[in-house]
C-alpha cells in the first residue's frame, strides 16, 4: 500500500514491545492496529487483520 500511496501518504512500522510509550499514547492496546493519522491527530484506527483493498480504501478515505 505504501507504495501505491506514495507522495499521498507516510508509513511507519512501530514494534510496540520496543516503543511502549509511543504505544501507549496512541492507545494500541491489540497488534496489529493501524492508527490513521492527519495532521498529527487521529482520524481513525484499524484493529486487527484486515484486506489489503479495506485498508488502503479507510486510508484514502481519510485524504
Amino acid at each position: 500500500i505504501a507504495g501505491e500511496l506514495e507522495g499521498k501518504a507516510n508509513f511507519v512500522k512501530v514494534n510496540a514491545d520496543e516503543e511502549p510509550e509511543l504505544a501507549r499514547n496512541l492507545q494500541i492496546e491489540v497488534l496489529p492496529t493501524f492508527v490513521i493519522l492527519k495532521d498529527g491527530e487521529v482520524v481513525d484506527r484499524k484493529i486487527g487483520f484486515m484486506p489489503k483493498g479495506d485498508l488502503q480504501g479507510a486510508i484514502e478515505s481519510k485524504f
